[in-house]
């Protein structure tokens, strides 16, 4: 698993993508897991490199 810490907000969050698409694309086979507030996740499945 790997734990993905600090996206507080939308800007956090675009800022991050390109951060997690690459760790995505180097290590598909891991979990990628993002630490966020709640609200966040329909944002982050959007980004499509967060299992959750």
């Amino acid at each position: 698993m790997i734990l993905v810490l600090r996206a507080l907000g939308v800007g956090d969050l675009a800022t991050a993508v390109p951060a997690l698409r690459g760790l995505r694309a180097a290590f598909p086979g891991r979990e990628l897991v993002l630490a966020a507030p709640a609200w966040l996740a329909p944002l982050a499945d959007l980004v499509g490199a967060v299992d959750r």
